[in-house]
């Protein structure tokens, strides 16, 4: 008899229009997903206005280890495997082959090749209408990230004239036109930015810092879900990363420790990365 099931809510696709269905996934095709959870707790302004430890938040709004239990006997049921889960994100990372996954989310994957924009000649992960989930995770699981690997960004280069692009500032420079205090140096401040593609290498980090007689930052690659952050730019790098800062300023390097999401799916807000600077930047004059 078949597990009842419910749809869930908010993971409809559309068909790709500049994409072109070369057939099924092979259903042995090794996919990582990131499962995000339900909040044990209502998330309060009160909690938006304060900081709370890891521990903090996952007590408060993380994921419930009850919730997290029920997926797991799900995952496990259909043959996969549950590789990491993270509380205070509610985030819980799978990992299986194609066939048990499509069985589990109620979905067929087929292959397909992007014919147009940045990304063409890249073959994909697609799929089409709606997810669904055993009755059991009914509002236990939120969302279902990494089945379709579809390009979710898409960068927008704006044409400056000429003598724009000719005039660029350091962050030294940067921190004179604006008037920030000799004195402050970013201590105890986060910055958090979403990247969206690239990728760094030390070396290039310690060539632009010694050139502004400043201390070079020290990066933490960390993994975020199957697509890694790579330190090598002759590797190729994830299009979708987030990186946090524990000090920012343009004076001051920050210390970064930075985490790579799957390129086609959202970064949640909880995790944050930035891009250390390759080149000089080239703002508009204030």
């Amino acid at each position: 008899m078949p597990t009842p099931r419910v749809p869930l809510q908010g993971s409809s696709r559309d068909p790709l229009t500049n994409a072109e269905v070369l057939g099924p996934v092979d259903p042995t095709t090794p996919i990582e997903v990131t499962l995000v959870l339900r909040r044990r707790g209502a998330l309060t302004e009160e909690a938006l206005q304060g900081t709370m430890t890891p521990d903090e938040l996952a007590a408060q709004v993380g994921a419930a280890p009850a919730d997290v239990a029920l997926v797991t006997e799900a995952v496990t049921a259909v043959g996969a495997h549950v590789d990491d889960v993270d509380l205070p994100s509610r985030r819980v990372r799978v990992t299986g082959s194609a066939a048990p996954l499509q069985n589990l989310f109620g979905t067929s994957l087929d292959r397909a090749r992007v014919t147009d924009g940045p990304d063409a000649g890249r073959e994909i992960r697609h799929r089409t209408g709606e997810l669904s989930v055993p009755t059991a995770l009914d509002g236990v699981v939120t969302a279902v990230l990494g089945l379709d690997d579809r390009p979710q960004a898409l960068a927008r280069f704006e044409v400056t004239a000429a003598a724009a692009g000719a005039t660029s500032y350091t962050p030294v420079q940067l921190a004179s036109i604006y008037s920030m205090p000799p004195t402050a140096d970013g201590s105890g401040q986060t910055v958090a930015i979403i990247e969206l593609g690239g990728g760094f290498a030390q070396s290039d980090l310690d060539t632009y810092f010694s050139g502004l007689h400043l201390t070079s930052p020290t990066v933490t690659a960390v993994g975020w879900t199957a697509r890694r952050t790579y330190q090598d730019r002759t590797r190729k790098a994830p299009t979708g990363r987030s990186c946090s800062t524990s000090r920012s300023s343009a004076r001051s390097p920050p210390r970064l420790t930075s985490s790579s999401t799957s390129p086609r799916t959202p970064t949640p807000a909880s995790l944050t990365r930035s891009a250390p600077p390759r080149t000089p930047l080239q703002p508009q004059p204030p």
